[in-house]
């Protein structure tokens, strides 16, 4: 992927004037989607909280201007652009390397869950 098109929504359109130009997307919550297989065999959703495990796989991810809805197999998680994304080495409590991880957290900064993928040993 060319710098240029690093700016541009996987919807076509350009984000803001300013993405257009090079710097970095109005809202970070697009940016984690440029590390998104577009496979998304292995990709997992992970909730770790006191007596509760949770991890379950990733059917698909799809978008629009506002908001990412992330889809798993015991359900789905919706982030706006109030919500904070930061890219992390790997789930708290989770063993193993990953090849990606995001920890996705909500306005009030209450932890929502981890998108990452485990690599292969």
């Amino acid at each position: 992927m060319n710098e240029e098109e690093r700016f541009i929504a996987y919807y076509g359109e350009v984000l803001c004037p300013e993405c257009s130009q090079g710097v970095e997307p109005c809202t970070n919550i697009f940016s984690f989607l440029f590390d998104m297989p577009s496979d998304l065999n292995g990709v997992y959703f992970y909730l770790q909280k006191v007596d509760l495990s949770i991890k379950s796989e990733v059917t698909s991810i799809e978008h629009n201007r506002e908001e990412i809805y992330i889809k798993f197999n015991a359900g789905s998680l919706s982030i706006c652009e109030n919500s904070m994304i930061k890219k992390v080495k790997k789930p708290s409590k989770v063993k193993g390397k990953f090849e990606f991880c995001y920890m996705i957290k909500n306005r009030d900064a209450e932890t929502l869950g981890f998108i990452g993928k485990e690599q292969i040993q």
